[in-house]
């Protein structure tokens, strides 16, 4: 069968940001730097809205911040980042499908290669928590109710779990952009208001065929990417300004209008959601993000020209899924260290006193967070690997891998009505994808 073997050259490494920025021409660093920026976000808008309590029985209550000062839902809007992580996945996975292509290798080599890149990570990460609740659990006897509270910690894992599917479907967005150009961004965007209209109409919970919206949406993102330029070129600005101002307009009417809720992340007891499953809002928020994006890339592209500058970005960037994977470790380490004993002081949601907690948490999960990913930040590039280049077994390693951390975002790294409590779904998961990606013979060729 034959195989390929993956190098982890997408991101710039120590010694790239190292060099004078003139030798790093070839590097996109206007979206090296949204990708850091929008990690960097992720972690403190989810430190910022994570309060921890304990309740009159003496469990842990975890508070939707969201929910109970709702004059903090704007800034959802600010920190609601994953439609740039599926912009800027997006730009670089159509130009690297596109350089891979034009030396003759197959699909299955390219999506099995951007799989391990993605699914190395999280086998630390993933190992070490599932550690962590055993030995809490059998050891140290923590309540089974406190182990559950781990599926926070484990929800970043929806991101992969949507993000390995839409890499499969890349080989096959590129030939219909090929072929029909802008509609099929459009079409995904139509396909994905459809669906919200016939949700929107739905009695009761929101039904199961309205979560093809994780793929319409995120899937349209990800396809915008391919426009992106190459280079600068005259009329960016005033391109990136129209498009931020029409898909603004859209989204500020649609949500005026009631059509949409004003966050554009979940809500602890709200009826509806812009990101559960993800709704034609959020992919408006994201053409705005692009669009912005776009029109600072002129003067972006200027700052970033100087070495030190670009060498912040860097380490940043080499670090993203460090950073992503790792952050919610600093809830449970303050929620251990302070909340639990009762050191941690509480105050009235929304006052002053509660603000500037709320800043001093995220501080400390800041200092705490550092450390750790300096730590096992050398475990996200992946190590050189044999690796199919079989469409079929690179597709069904996508599914594997996604089936894998939905049920870690859904379960958590702790169930207890399972064998042993561990997420056995999860595990097995995680574990037949990586199987899928490996190849069984052959001499190993670049990854392109």
């Amino acid at each position: 069968m034959p195989t390929t073997t993956v190098r982890a050259t997408d991101r710039p490494t120590r010694a790239d940001v190292r060099q004078p920025v003139r030798d790093l021409a070839s590097r996109d660093r206007v979206l090296d730097l949204a990708r850091a920026l929008a990690m960097v976000a992720v972690a403190l808008g989810h430190w910022l809205v994570t309060d921890v309590r304990v309740a009159a029985d003496g469990s842990l209550a975890l508070v939707d911040v969201l929910a109970v000062v709702p004059a903090m839902q704007p800034l959802t809007w600010v920190f609601q980042v994953m439609p740039v992580f599926f912009f800027a996945g997006g730009v670089v996975s159509f130009r690297s499908w596109r350089r891979h292509r034009a030396v003759g290798r197959s699909a299955g080599s390219w999506i099995s290669a951007r799989l391990w890149r993605l699914a190395w990570p999280t086998v630390l990460v993933v190992g070490a928590w599932v550690v962590a609740t055993q030995v809490a659990g059998r050891v140290l006897d923590v309540p089974a109710e406190v182990l559950a509270a781990t599926r926070g910690i484990a929800l970043v894992t929806w991101f992969l779990a949507v993000y390995a599917l839409v890499i499969a479907l890349v080989p096959v967005f590129a030939a219909l952009c090929d072929r029909f150009g802008l509609g099929v961004p459009v079409g995904l965007l139509v396909a994905a208001l459809g669906v919200d209209l016939a949700a929107a109409g739905a009695a009761g919970d929101v039904p199961a065929w309205a979560f093809v919206n994780y793929l319409t949406v995120w899937g349209a993102i990800t396809c915008v990417g391919r426009w992106w330029p190459e280079s600068i070129r005259p009329g960016d600005t005033r391109r990136g300004l129209a498009l931020a101002g029409a898909a603004g307009a859209v989204l500020v009417g649609a949500v005026a209008a009631g059509a949409y809720p004003l966050s554009m992340v979940g809500v602890a007891g709200a009826e509806r959601t812009n990101s559960w499953p993800p709704t034609l809002a959020l992919a408006l928020l994201g053409l705005v993000q692009v669009g912005l994006l776009l029109a600072a890339r002129p003067a972006l592209d200027r700052w970033l020209a100087r070495p030190r500058v670009y060498g912040v970005v860097g380490v940043l960037g080499a670090r993203a899924m460090t950073i992503y994977l790792w952050h919610p470790l600093a809830v449970a380490v303050l929620t251990l260290a302070l909340v639990v004993p009762g050191a941690w002081p509480e105050a009235a949601y929304g006052t002053a006193a509660w603000w500037a907690l709320r800043v001093a948490w995220v501080v400390l999960a800041l200092f705490i967070t550092v450390p750790v990913v300096v730590a096992v930040g050398r475990w996200e590039r992946p190590p050189d690997l044999v690796l199919t280049s079989s469409t079929a077994r690179a597709v069904a390693a996508a599914v594997a891998l996604s089936v894998g951390w939905t049920a870690l975002a859904v379960f958590g790294f702790h169930v207890a009505a399972l064998p042993f409590g561990l997420p056995w779904l999860a595990l097995g998961g995680l574990g037949v994808g990586i199987l899928l990606l490996r190849g069984r013979s052959g001499s190993p060729a670049g990854a392109g």
